[in-house]
């Protein structure tokens, strides 16, 4: 998987698995509008034309961007909702797997294919990439009596497809630096959000955790 950047971090929490999404949308969420998508199209009047990218209220009904004042929303307020279109550059790639919960987090397909081969993986906004979503939407699907070639029909570009989950699948997003496989062998990997510090103390008090930085 890919996971969110230093400065994005991906939660850990526990959620449903309720929807597989074909050739979804992707809704901007505020803090990248804010702080990406509206300088943008300040910055460059095509930005939502090049990104593929649309304007529309609450009923779904397009908005003419040119119409809108955007230098005035540059911190909040925003009242209308940008997507980004389906389509092979979207950022959701070909499918999204929703466990709805309050950090607005989900595992998706990329159309970056290469940040997989990285050694460390932490490029994204929060969510989380999965390096093969036709692998993962098979195994969940697979209660639904859905077949390989339905699931491989429904990848290709087309509309947006909602299939709610008859059966729903719980999700838990952990965090370790350190475990131990089933051989024995012990694993270790960088805190890249230091977390660690915080659950040293929560698990052995604040002074042992300076005892133990000062005698690593």
């Amino acid at each position: 998987v890919v996971v969110g950047k230093e400065v994005h971090e991906t939660a850990t929490f526990k959620g449903v698995l309720k929807y597989v999404v074909f050739n979804p949308y992707w809704v901007i969420p505020p803090g990248i509008l804010y702080n990406e998508i509206i300088p943008g199209v300040v910055k460059n009047a095509s930005y939502l034309k090049k990104h593929n990218m649309e304007v529309v209220d609450r009923s779904s009904k397009l908005i003419n961007p040119s119409q809108i004042a955007w230098s005035k929303y540059s911190n909040s307020g925003f009242p209308y909702t940008i997507r980004q279109r389906p389509g092979a550059n979207n950022s959701l790639g070909k499918v999204k797997f929703l466990f709805p919960n309050s950090f607005s987090i989900y595992l998706h397909d990329t159309p970056s294919r290469s940040l997989f081969s990285e050694e460390k993986r932490a490029f994204s906004h929060g969510c989380i990439r999965v390096s093969d979503p036709e692998k993962l939407a098979n195994y969940i699907l697979e209660k639904e009596n859905w077949s390989p070639e339905k699931v491989s029909k429904s990848l290709k570009p087309g509309k947006e497809l909602w299939v709610p989950l008859s059966t729903e699948i719980p999700v838990f997003i952990v965090y370790f630096t350190a475990w131990v496989e089933n051989d024995g062998k012990l694993h270790f990997r960088n805190d890249i959000y230091n977390r660690d510090r915080k659950l040293k103390e929560e698990l052995i008090g604040v002074d042992s955790v300076s005892v133990m930085a000062t005698f690593p």
